[in-house]
C-alpha cells in the first residue's frame, strides 16, 4: 500500500526543531518528499538527517523567511530540483514576549515578531501559491496559536501576529479556492516545544487550565497538519484548527 503523500513535494519552514522537525518527520513517513528550510542549518540538517536515517527522502535548504530575497532564493531551488510543491506548511515563527519582555508594549519586539510571524508566512505564500497555480492545485497549512483567535495577555506582539496569520490564510483560501489550493490553519494551545520551555509558568497550572489536563504534544500539530494536507479534507478551506485540549471550551 502507498504512503498517502507519496512522491509528493512537501515544504516545511522551522525544520531545524520542535514543531516543524516533527512535522517533517510525520509527512517522511507518509511518504512525502520533504524540503525542510530554516535559519538554524545544523538543526535543520539535523532533521533531514533523521529522516534519511528512517529511510525517507528529505532537502534541507537554509534561509530567512523575514528576507524576501532568502525565501524568493529557496523557491528558486524548490522549482529548479524538484519541479513542483503539493503541500507547504509555514511554521517558522518566534515568541520574543517571555522573561523581561513580557507584558511589555515594545515597538522593537513588535517589529522582530512582525517581521518572522507575519511577513515570513507571507512571503512563503507568495511564492507557494505561483508555483501550486501553476501545476493546478495545492495545499497551504499556516501555523497559527489559540492567541491567534483570542487575547494572550503579556503578549501583544505575538497575539497580533498570530491574528494576521489568521487573516492571511481566510483570504488566500478565499481567492485561490477557485484554482483548488486550499489553505488552513492550525492553532495549537500549549505544546511541548522550546517556546514551552522558556514560559515561567509552573506545568501544573498550565495543564489545569486545559479541561484534557494535558500539554500537547509536536506529534499532535503534525497529525492535524497531515490531516488538513490529506485528500481527507479535500472540502476543508479557510479553516483555523484549533489543538488546544478544550482550552477554548473552558
Amino acid at each position: 500500500m502507498l504512503a498517502q503523500f507519496s512522491n509528493k513535494v512537501v515544504l516545511v519552514t522551522g525544520s531545524a526543531s520542535g514543531l516543524g522537525r516533527a512535522m517533517a518527520v510525520a509527512f517522511a513517513a507518509e511518504g512525502a518528499v520533504v524540503v525542510g528550510t530554516d535559519i538554524d542549518a545544523a538543526g535543520g540538517e539535523s532533521t533531514a538527517s533523521e529522516i534519511a536515517a528512517a529511510g525517507g527522502r528529505s532537502h534541507f535548504f537554509q534561509a530567512d523567511v523575514q528576507i524576501e530575497d532568502s525565501v524568493g532564493q529557496l523557491f528558486q531551488r524548490i522549482a529548479r530540483d524538484l519541479q513542483r510543491l503539493d503541500c507547504a506548511i509555514n511554521n517558522a515563527g518566534v515568541e520574543l514576549e517571555t522573561g523581561p519582555n513580557l507584558g511589555q508594549w515594545n515597538s522593537g519586539v513588535m517589529r522582530q515578531v512582525w517581521a518572522v510571524n507575519v511577513m515570513g508566512v507571507f512571503h512563503c505564500m507568495q511564492n507557494e501559491l505561483t508555483l501550486m497555480r501553476a501545476q493546478g492545485h495545492g495545499a497551504i497549512v499556516n501555523i497559527s496559536s489559540v492567541a491567534g483567535v483570542t487575547g494572550a495577555s503579556g503578549k501583544p506582539a505575538y497575539t497580533a501576529a498570530k491574528h494576521a496569520v489568521i487573516g492571511l490564510t481566510k483570504a488566500a483560501a478565499v481567492q485561490f479556492g477557485p484554482e483548488r489550493i486550499r489553505v488552513n490553519a492550525i492553532c495549537p494551545s500549549v505544546t511541548r516545544t522550546l517556546m514551552f520551555e522558556a514560559q515561567d509558568i509552573p506545568e501544573q497550572v498550565m495543564i489545569d487550565a486545559h479541561p484534557l489536563r494535558r500539554i500537547g504534544e509536536p506529534r499532535d500539530v503534525a497529525d492535524a497538519a497531515l490531516w488538513l494536507c490529506s485528500d481527507k479534507a479535500r472540502n476543508v478551506t479557510g479553516h483555523s484548527l484549533l489543538l488546544d485540549g478544550g482550552y477554548m471550551a473552558s
